[in-house]
C-alpha cells in the first residue's frame, strides 16, 4: 500500500537504497548553497571593481560553458578515469579553485578559474541526477526527483541570504564555500560502495541517445530558455510595465518561491499520472501563462499577479524536473549517465543563449517579447511531443 504523497523515506526506501539516496541529497543540498552563494558573491565583487555589466555576464557564463563541454566528454571520462573518481577529484579541484579566487582577483584570472571550476562541478551535477534516478524506487521516482528539485533550488535561494550574514571582502566567504564543497563530498565518499556504477558497459553516440527520446531532451532545452529568461529579465519586464523596482523584485520572488515549493507535489503527480502527461500540462501552463501575464500587469489585477507568478514559475521550472523523471524511466546504467550529460548540456545551452536572444527581442519589440517568447517555447515543446507520439 502506498503512503500519502508527503511521505519520503531516505533511510529505508523500498529498494534498500535509502542511505545512498540520503548521501546524494545531502551532497546536493551543500552544492546548491555553494552555487547560490558563489554566483552573487562574484557578481557583487566584480561590480565593486568597476567591471562593466556585459563583462560580468561573460564571466558568469564561464561555468555554464564548462558544463556544456564536460557533458559532452562524459563517455570519455567514464572510459579513461571513471565517473566516481572524476567526481571526487573534481570536488577537490572546485575547493582549490575557489580558494584561489581571492588571491588572483583579476578579470582574466577569474575567467579561467570559473571555467575550470565549472568543468569539475559538471560531473557532480550529472552524476547526482543519474544516481537519484537509479536509486529511487520506480513507483516514487517523481517524488524523489521532485525532492531533488526542491533541495537544489532551495539551496540557490539561500545563497544570497547567506551573503547578507557575513563580510564578503577577504578570504572568509571563499573559505566557507570551499569548505561546503568538501562537505558535499563527504557523505558520497563514505557511502561510495552503495552508489551504483554508471560507467560500465557500451557507450552510445549522442545522436543515438537523442533519437531514443527527443521530446525529453527538447524539454531540457526549453526549460533552460524559459528559466534563464525569467530569472534574468522578469524584473526588467516588471519595471517596464510600471511595477517599480520593488514590485518587480516581488514578482521575481513570488516566481522563485513557487519553483521551490511546488517541485515535490508536481513530482508526486508525475508518479500518479505519468511524466509525459505532466510535461504536457507544464508546457500548456507555460503557454497559457504567457497569454495571461500581460493582462495581469495592470492596476486592477496586480494583487493576483503574485499568486499567478507563484504557480506559473513552478510549472515552467518543473519542465526540467519532470523531464529528468522521464529520462530515468527511459535509460539506465552507462546510457543514463551519458544521456544525463546530453540533457544537462541542452539545459545549459538554453540558459546561456535564451536570455540573450530574448533580451535582444525585448530591446527591439518591447517588454511583451518576454512572455511571447516563453509562450512560443512552450508551444514548440507541445509540437515536438505531439510529433513523437504520432511517430510511435
Amino acid at each position: 500500500m502506498r503512503e500519502p504523497w508527503p511521505y519520503v523515506s531516505l533511510t529505508s526506501s523500498s529498494n534498500g537504497n535509502g542511505l545512498a539516496l540520503l548521501a546524494v541529497f545531502t551532497s546536493v543540498a551543500a552544492a546548491g548553497m555553494v552555487w547560490g552563494t558563489m554566483i552573487p558573491l562574484l557578481t557583487v565583487l566584480m561590480e565593486r571593481d568597476g567591471v562593466p555589466a556585459v563583462l560580468i555576464g561573460l564571466n558568469s557564463a564561464m561555468p555554464v560553458l564548462a558544463v556544456i563541454v564536460t557533458s559532452r566528454l562524459m563517455p570519455w571520462i567514464g572510459r579513461r578515469v571513471g565517473l566516481a573518481p572524476a567526481m571526487f577529484g573534481g570536488l577537490l579541484v572546485i575547493a582549490a579553485g575557489t580558494l584561489a579566487l581571492p588571491y588572483f582577483r583579476s578579470y582574466g584570472a577569474w575567467l579561467v578559474l570559473r571555467f575550470v571550476i565549472g568543468l569539475a562541478a559538471a560531473v557532480h551535477w550529472i552524476l547526482s541526477e543519474a544516481w537519484i534516478n537509479t536509486l529511487a524506487p520506480r513507483d516514487r521516482r517523481g517524488l524523489y526527483v521532485g525532492l531533488y528539485g526542491t533541495i537544489i533550488l532551495g539551496g540557490f535561494a539561500l545563497g544570497p541570504l547567506i551573503l547578507t550574514l557575513i563580510e564578503i571582502d577577504g578570504v572568509l566567504p571563499f573559505a566557507l564555500i570551499a569548505g561546503a564543497v568538501l562537505v558535499a563530498g563527504v557523505p558520497l565518499f563514505l557511502l561510495r560502495r552503495r552508489l551504483p556504477p554508471l560507467d560500465d558497459g557500451p557507450h552510445q553516440a549522442s545522436l543515438s541517445l537523442f533519437l531514443m527520446a527527443p521530446a525529453v531532451f527538447f524539454a531540457a532545452l526549453i526549460a533552460g530558455i524559459t528559466e534563464g529568461a525569467l530569472w534574468t529579465l522578469l524584473t526588467v519586464y516588471g519595471i517596464d510595465k510600471g511595477l517599480g523596482e520593488t514590485g518587480a523584485l516581488h514578482l521575481l520572488a513570488a516566481l522563485n518561491v513557487g519553483t521551490v515549493v511546488l517541485q515535490l507535489p508536481i513530482g508526486w503527480l508525475a508518479d500518479r499520472i505519468g511524466a509525459t502527461v505532466v510535461l504536457t500540462i507544464c508546457s500548456a501552463a507555460g503557454l497559457a501563462g504567457s497569454l495571461v501575464l500581460p493582462q495581469l500587469v495592470t492596476g486592477w489585477a496586480v494583487p493576483l499577479l503574485w499568486a499567478f507568478a507563484f504557480v506559473w514559475g513552478a510549472f515552467l521550472a518543473s519542465l526540467y524536473t519532470v523531464a529528468l523523471i522521464e529520462l530515468g524511466r527511459r535509460f539506465e546504467g552507462v546510457a543514463l549517465a551519458n544521456a544525463n550529460g546530453l540533457f544537462v548540456s541542452g539545459y545549459c545551452a538554453g540558459g546561456l543563449f535564451g536570455p540573450l536572444a530574448i533580451g535582444l527581442a525585448m530591446d527591439q519589440a518591447g517588454a511583451d517579447a518576454l512572455p511571447a517568447a516563453v509562450g512560443i517555447a512552450s508551444a514548440l515543446y507541445l509540437v515536438v511531443a505531439a510529433v513523437q507520439r504520432v511517430r510511435r
